[in-house]
Order: C-alpha cells, then structure tokens, then sequence
C-alpha cells in the first residue's frame, strides 16, 4: 500500500474529489492507494507531522495562505518553503527520505514561482489540479511507482557506485558502456540523500533522450510510421521488451529504451548487416516486418522533413528527421553530455529561420538555405 499525505488549505469537498479520483484509478488499475488529507501544521512542525504518521509520499500545494498558524495569523509558508523544510530535515536524518508532489493550478505556480526554477529539483514529479480528473489513472500510477522507486532507494542506501546498475534494470557490463560522463556523475552521487539520487536518475535519464529514448524516437530509429503501422507496432514493441527501462520510476513516466540495446536487437534480426545508424530507413522498416511477419509502413520523407537515415524528431513537429538535413538547437541548461542533440526539420526551421534556439552560424546557414 503506498500511503500519501495531502496537505492543502483548499475546500475539504474539493480535496476529496482530488483523492477519490487518484484512489479509483489505482485501484482500477489494481495498485493500492491511500491518501490522507491534512491541513498544514500550524504549529509548523511539519517534521513531527511526517514522523506521526509515516507516509510513503506527500502531495503538497503551493499556496497555502488559507490555512492558520497557531496564533490564527494567515499560514506564514507556501508549499515550496514547506518542501525545502522537508528536504532539509531528510539531509539532516530527521525524517524517511520519501517523494515530493506539487499539485496545484498553474495560476498559483505562475503567482508564487514564476520564472525561478530552483524550487524544481525540491519535488519529484509535478500535478495540474486542472488535469487530475482527467489524468487520474496516469498520475495515479506515478505516485505508486514514486514510492516504489524511493522505497528502492532506501534499499541501496548508503549509495555506492556498484548500486546503480541495479537501481536503473541494467547488468554490469551494460552500464560500464554507458557515456563516461554519466557514469562520473553516478560516482559523484557516491552517499548522497535519497531524493538527490532520485531527481539525478530523473533529470539524467528519464527527462530527455539519449542512453534511454522515448517512444517516438524509437519508432524513428526503427524507420516505422507508428500512427499507420497501427495494431503491428504493437508486436514490435513486445518484440523489443528485453530492451525496455525496468529501473526505478520506469512506470513514473513515459516508456522508454536502451538505445544500445535496441541497437543490438536490430543486428540480431536475420540478413542485417549494417550498424542502425547506417541502414536507411525504409530498410530498417522493412527488415523488422519481415523478421516479425508483420505489416508495417516506413517513414516518407518529404521536402519539409528529406532525407532517410532517421534518427531522431523535430522539436517542434514532432515529425521524424535525418539529421544531415535538419538543424541542431543550441543545448540548453538541462542538456548533458549524455544527451542527445536536438533538432528543427527543414520545414519547421525555415519557419523559424530568426529562433534564438539556433546560433549564429545555424541561423546563416537555414537562411541561406531557405534562399
């Protein structure tokens, strides 16, 4: 059973909805959840709080001014301040290491946090009450596998190099080959607090492609059209589930894959002799129907989005796109050397010709080739 605790000053009857949604859509889906409404500590000892009742996780909203102190005065801290307190009593071993949810409305993050993204590494994953409704059952899930992952966390701890293949599903030799950089960072991370070692795997892995890739980039680096392949990509997918994330979180977020691999099963497939990167697309899509007896409909290139060795999508579009004809945007402070580049195809970028997203010379070259 993972067990929340809500803490908000808003209406009980609304609170109530926002639990009886997550807790159906859990138990619809046969996870076990129980959240416990709570109105913040006015005493402010939110330490004393978290020890009396021993929650898995905690929900928090940001504003919470509603709500009193002991001497009646408007509550003095918002969520963020309450979860920095948190975070700063884990560090100090004063409470289990446990995960830290944001739900509240986007008005009142823009009116509290703006544009100061400090307060991001302090929570684990972020809610829209606005969305809760309607994606009850994903959210549902992640809080689960938030305190499934944490709990895995707690298992490794103190932290040491040799935990990490275990915490990410992956044997010793697949991990050693991982990038260098990434692997330093993992050795950095040697003792840390539960939660640093939570939001680094996160922002590392699970955030943007590269060691690990997303559905669609799957789909691009196979050469398949996913909306047309329709019920057939299906049968790829199970196909390739030795190569699927099972580490910590992977059912917190989006599915994703070991891009290397992923790489390896396509040279496992019959009559396949050249590396992935280097087959073209319609090849790759139709060794994989053939190895699978299945239907399946490659990618098309057209003049906004040419070329046939397909790697990775559009930032913009979304669309698949070879990237000797498409245009790199500058990395930005989230990119690491693990990372993969991203891009604009050609249609996208000619639209966007000026985007400070691209550097000088990048701009030159698509106005050049925009004529």
């Amino acid at each position: 059973m993972s067990r929340y605790i809500y803490l908000d000053d808003a209406e009980k009857e609304d609170m109530q909805t926002f639990v009886e949604s997550l807790q159906t859509a859990a138990s619809d889906q046969g996870l076990h959840l129980d959240i416990e409404i709570q109105k913040p500590p006015s005493d402010l000892r939110l330490d004393e709080l978290l020890n009396k009742f021993a929650p898995n996780g905690l929900l928090i909203d940001v504003e919470l001014d509603k709500a009193m102190d002991d001497s009646d005065r408007p509550y003095p801290m918002t969520g963020t301040a309450l979860a920095q307190n948190i975070r700063d009593n884990q560090n100090a071993g004063k409470v289990a290491e446990i995960p830290l949810v944001r739900l509240s409305q986007a008005v009142v993050v823009r009116k509290y946090v703006g544009k100061d993204h400090t307060s991001l590494d302090l929570f684990d994953r972020f809610f829209d009450k606005a969305h809760v409704l309607e994606s009850a059952p994903k959210f549902a899930e992640e809080l689960v596998a938030l305190d499934a992952g944490y709990q895995k966390l707690g298992a490794a701890a103190p932290f040491k190099i040799d935990a990490f293949p275990w915490l990410l599903g992956i044997d010793d030799r697949y991990f050693q080959n991982l990038n260098p950089t990434l692997i330093l960072r993992c050795v950095e991370h040697a003792d840390a607090p539960a939660h640093d070692v939570a939001r680094f795997i996160s922002q590392a892995l699970l955030m943007r492609d590269g060691p690990l890739i997303g559905e669609a980039t799957l789909a691009t680096r196979l050469g398949i059209d996913l909306a047309r392949s329709g019920t057939h990509w299906t049968v790829v997918l199970n196909a390739l589930e030795s190569t699927r994330y099972a580490g910590i979180f992977a059912t917190a977020s989006d599915p994703r894959w070991w891009a290397d691999l992923v790489a390896e099963w396509w040279r496992s497939l019959k009559d396949v002799h050249e590396p992935l990167i280097d087959s073209p697309g319609q090849a790759r899509c139709a060794a994989i129907a053939e190895s699978l007896g299945i239907e399946l409909h490659p990618i098309q290139p057209d003049e906004s989005s040419p070329g046939e060795y397909y790697w990775t999508n559009c930032i913009e579009s979304g669309r698949a796109l070879d990237p000797m004809h498409a245009y790199a945007v500058t990395p930005d402070s989230a990119q690491r050397e693990w990372h993969d580049l991203r891009y604009m195809c050609r249609g996208e970028a000619f639209h966007h010709a000026r985007d400070q997203r691209f550097d000088a010379s990048e701009r030159e070259r698509i106005l050049q080739d925009r004529g």
